[in-house]
């Protein structure tokens, strides 16, 4: 989804919360796979396992052990592919330099309450269609991870959840609440109408109702059949 058509001027925090529903859902998804699982990283091959099963990954940033710098990850010198790469040509085209800048420092980040890593960590995993991503803490800090595992399953929108997940999300990153929306259905494939004041959504024979205060804040959300 090319988010700037719909965007003038795209920020970080524009994209984090226009992606925010869609990775926190597929993050929920993979935790169930890999929680408390013990897991191995080769990153030559790009592999990640946990458990028993394989998991294809690309390395996308890491953060030493004092939290303080987020620094993407450089193919270098190396074969590896790594998301930082496909994420500088869309930080120049959007002209976000915070996907463009090698280093950053991660109290000008946004946090959204997991911590602002979480938060880019989020927009590379949107913008690049991961199916999550994964920290992997070591003695040296935590090498952050794309998941692009195509084997794993895409979320299925859960109609009794969709109105907690939305709300969630939006609270976290309040920054895009309708773009939030609109990316979350968009994502699921499903067509919309928009009517100002709520987004109304069908859903396996279910009418969704998103509704917006007059700043575009997500106000609620009802499900009826």
């Amino acid at each position: 989804m090319r988010l700037e058509r719909g965007l003038k001027h795209p920020t970080l925090d524009t994209i984090v919360a226009a992606y925010s529903a869609v990775v926190i859902e597929r993050q929920m998804l993979l935790q169930k796979l890999v929680e408390g699982a013990p897991w191995s990283l080769d990153l030559r091959q790009q592999v990640l396992t946990v458990g028993a099963r394989t998991l294809r990954v690309s390395p996308l940033a890491h953060v030493a052990t004092d939290g303080e710098t987020w620094q993407w990850a450089s193919s270098d010198g190396s074969p590896a592919r790594t998301g930082h790469t496909e994420l500088i040509e869309i930080g120049r085209r959007l002209d976000i330099p915070e996907l463009t800048t090698r280093r950053l420092p991660l109290s000008a980040i946004h946090d959204g309450g997991q911590g602002p890593a979480h938060t880019l960590a989020i927009a590379a995993c949107g913008l690049l269609a991961g199916r999550g991503y994964f920290p992997a803490a070591y003695d040296a800090g935590t090498a952050w991870l794309l998941v692009r595992e195509e084997s794993l399953e895409h979320p299925a929108l859960d109609v009794a959840a969709v109105g907690t997940l939305l709300r969630g999300a939006t609270s976290l990153f309040p920054h895009a609440d309708r773009l939030a929306v609109e990316t979350y259905l968009g994502v699921h494939r499903l067509s919309a109408r928009d009517d100002g004041d709520r987004i109304t959504a069908e859903v396996g024979g279910r009418r969704l109702e998103f509704i917006f205060d007059s700043a575009d804040r997500l106000r609620d959300v009802s499900a009826a059949n």
